[in-house]
């Protein structure tokens, strides 16, 4: 298993350091990350991911989902964005969330949004550290097995784009289509952010 971190500029580089200190366990590759806000940045990863676009979206959105696929192809993978920080013994937490994780998953996310925790519902728990994704939104970080990537873009060549990457995934987990894991809320978070951070993808001009 390797990881990797989503960035497309250096302005996020101290989150990056942390990063890459606490990971040093684990093999880094490099993803091409794409930047939607260059135009022919945009168009190269679209001849390579040529899925219809089925909803309003943003260029940066677009960019961050050409960078998820970019980083499928290397499944099975960990992906950070560049502004994730990694909570207390990270290595030793991942373990024991990792040897629980079903045979059929997909993806687990190792970010939750905290202001989902009422969704939760026990009933969908795996083991004490393991559940069904529940959260709405959230991709500070994932892990993707090589099964869940070619289903993903399975999905993408029936369905298209039809929003952003992670309420994507969430949804199509939602729905049975995939098999998406998180952590049970009730245990410290894997990864977090300070969410005082401005969002690149969001900020950023409507597709057409």
């Amino acid at each position: 298993m390797v990881y990797t971190i989503f960035s497309v500029d250096n302005s996020r580089q101290h989150y990056i350091d942390r990063l890459r200190t606490g990971l040093s366990s684990i093999k880094e590759i490099q993803t091409y990350c794409v930047d939607g806000r260059i135009p022919e940045e945009l168009e190269k990863a679209q001849k390579q991911h040529p899925y219809a676009i089925n909803y309003d979206a943003k260029v940066g959105q677009l960019g961050i989902w050409y960078t998820v696929l970019n980083a499928l192809d290397s499944a099975p993978i960990i992906t950070f964005e560049d502004d994730a920080m990694l909570g207390a013994d990270f290595n030793q937490h991942l373990r024991l969330r990792f040897h629980e994780l079903p045979g059929n998953t997909d993806f687990f996310s190792l970010f939750i949004p905290r202001d989902s925790d009422h969704m939760h519902d026990p009933k969908n728990d795996v083991g004490q550290y393991i559940t069904k994704t529940y959260q709405r939104y959230g991709g500070g970080s994932m892990y993707y097995t090589p099964k869940g990537a070619e289903k993903i873009k399975a999905l993408l060549e029936r369905d298209g784009i039809t929003g952003q990457y992670d309420d994507t995934l969430y949804a199509y987990s939602k729905s049975g289509e995939l098999e998406g894991y998180c952590s049970q809320p009730r245990h410290p978070d894997l990864v977090y952010i300070t969410g005082m951070e401005k969002s690149i993808v969001q900020e950023t001009e409507s597709y057409k």
